[in-house]
């Protein structure tokens, strides 16, 4: 196929067009509208919905360009979907970057990979949904489509006659081989009746006392259950360099737009730079340092990681705080009964196991000696 790229970053596109001039020599397009023109398959990939509407929608979108027939494959849904997958949200139940890449990291996986299998799902989902409604398709999807649902093939078969009555009569001895290699098939299980009885803690968990020091102990024990973090609302620029992020800072300081700054210098939008609200422990090093020295409306950084330099604003700073004793009481009581009464059912089973044990014959006294004992 030919293929014609175009990015609302001009030069962006112009240098991937020269970088693989040597193989099909790709188009460099002004426009979506004019990138989408004669396409059998457009595929579209930028940051949010908004960015969507705005190369596909309008006079110059896309949209205005594809022929009647053509797929549109949109990467966008990706951003969406990492969003929504729970393994990456925080405490609060908002994406955390910071969680997405520890749990990649976890999985022995990159960012670019795991993209990489949610785009690969979704595409398929698209190309599937739009098939099974009933869009038109180019030519090209029709007929190899076509000739694998409507691929027929011919053959024969050739069976052969058996005469029970021209097979001679086994020996006994052929009998007695072959019950040898299948004695197994008709060997009887072992059969045995029994009951079962079921104890669970929760049957007489409420009839067990516990103490208020006990309470009180477990309390301090689990002082973290209920104590809140701190948490920040922060958003960031991540650079290659400290020069780079110097720059970015220099122009923050000076009064311009931390949006505004991302989006000259990375072509960042404002998803891009939105960290979210993270803890601490949602951040490592140095990063978390300068964020958590901040203060409301406070630039942090520049502050290196493994990911680069980052440059951080701290839009907003919830304060963290302690669940008391008396708000959780009945929550700590309900769950050291439930902790007693599994302890008693371990020693409880444990002792009725010992009790039950039967006594080898060795150790069995004789009729003499416990007539003896008995006297």
């Amino acid at each position: 196929h030919e293929v014609t790229v175009y990015n609302r970053t001009a030069t962006k596109s112009a240098a991937w067009c020269a970088e693989y001039a040597g193989t099909k020599a790709p188009n460099h397009a002004a426009t979506p509208r004019e990138a989408a023109a004669g396409a059998d398959i457009v595929f579209c990939c930028v940051g949010n919905d908004d960015d969507l509407r705005s190369v596909t929608l309008g006079a110059d979108g896309a949209f205005a360009g594809m022929k009647p027939g053509a797929i549109f494959v949109d990467h966008t849904p990706a951003s969406a979907e990492v969003a929504r997958e729970p393994s990456f949200k925080d405490a609060n139940d908002e994406f955390s970057q910071t969680r997405f890449i520890s749990v990649l990291a976890g999985a022995g996986l990159s960012e670019a990979d795991y993209l990489e299998r949610v785009s690969t799902a979704l595409r398929r989902e698209q190309i599937v949904d739009a098939l099974a409604a009933g869009a038109a398709q180019p030519a090209a999807v029709a007929r190899t489509l076509t000739a694998f649902e409507l691929e027929r093939r011919n053959a024969r078969i050739v069976s052969f006659p058996v005469d029970a009555d021209s097979i001679a009569i086994p020996t006994d001895d052929q009998l007695a081989s072959w019950f040898e290699e299948v004695k197994s098939r008709y060997d009887a299980p072992a059969l045995r009746s029994a009951r079962v009885g079921s104890i669970e803690p929760q049957m007489f968990a409420d009839g067990i006392d516990i103490s208020d020091s006990a309470i009180e102990t477990a309390y301090a024990d689990r002082l973290d259950e209920f104590t809140t973090p701190e948490s920040r609302r922060v958003r960031q620029m991540v650079f290659d360099d400290m020069d780079t992020a110097q720059t970015a800072l220099s122009r923050v300081s000076g009064g311009e737009d931390f949006a505004a700054v991302a989006s000259d210098m990375l072509g960042w939008s404002e998803d891009d730079i939105t960290l979210g609200l993270v803890t601490r422990s949602d951040l490592e090093g140095a990063v978390g340092d300068a964020v958590f020295d901040a203060g409301a409306g406070e630039v942090a950084g520049p502050a290196e990681s493994v990911f680069g330099v980052h440059l951080l604003v701290v839009d907003e700073i919830i304060e963290g705080g302690e669940t008391s004793l008396d708000e959780v009481r009945e929550d700590i009581l309900a769950a050291l009964r439930l902790e007693a009464a599994t302890d008693l059912i371990t020693t409880r089973s444990t002792s009725l196991k010992t009790r039950s044990r039967p006594v080898p014959r060795s150790t069995r006294p004789s009729p003499r000696s416990t007539a003896q004992s008995l006297r």
